[in-house]
């Protein structure tokens, strides 16, 4: 069966993706001091460290020149990821950012499932309460106006602006 015009321009784009994953990053080649010595004498360090410590995280450990690897050596295993591409400390933190953004939109999508939850279960919950009266009918609607909106929120998404931290196709 033919495709259709959506299906063969989504394929193009995946094989466009794909083909700048593969694509080496195109400052490893230009001379500099390695990354690890750069971000000691970074002014924004600090601020990093403290980011991180806000939220109950350690600061990873970027004082020498290793590669990205796994921390339980799952990942190298299962050859999950090629880590032949974050060579040095610079691409160890590339690595890092990549991971801490995808697990903030995993973790953003529980909490958000969690909240719907419990706004969906208050809504069943006012549903089947039966109010006494006028006044208890009129807060009962203002309440399930109040959890509709509630959910019309969580619908959004939120956008984050960062840095470009990996330059490849160039």
């Amino acid at each position: 069966m033919a495709k259709t015009a959506l299906e063969r321009k989504r394929e193009s784009l995946d094989r466009k993706r794909e083909a700048l994953e593969a694509m080496p990053e195109a400052t490893r080649s230009l001379p500099a001091e390695p990354f690890f010595k750069f971000v000691q004498r970074h002014h924004n360090q600090f601020n990093v460290h403290m980011a991180l410590d806000v939220g109950g995280l350690p600061f990873p450990d970027l004082s020498d020149e290793r590669g990205a690897q796994s921390t339980t050596g799952e990942i190298e295993r299962g050859e999950y990821l090629d880590y032949g591409k974050y060579q040095g400390s610079i691409g160890r933190a590339e690595l890092m950012v990549t991971a801490w953004i995808d697990a903030a939109q995993e973790l953003a999508a529980i909490i958000n499932d969690y909240k719907r939850e419990a706004v969906l279960t208050a809504l069943d919950n006012l549903a089947k309460a039966e109010p006494k009266g006028w006044p208890e009918h009129k807060v009962a609607i203002q309440e399930g106006a109040r959890l509709h909106k509630i959910l019309e929120h969580l619908d959004k998404t939120a956008r984050v602006s960062i840095p470009t931290y990996e330059v490849k196709g160039i």
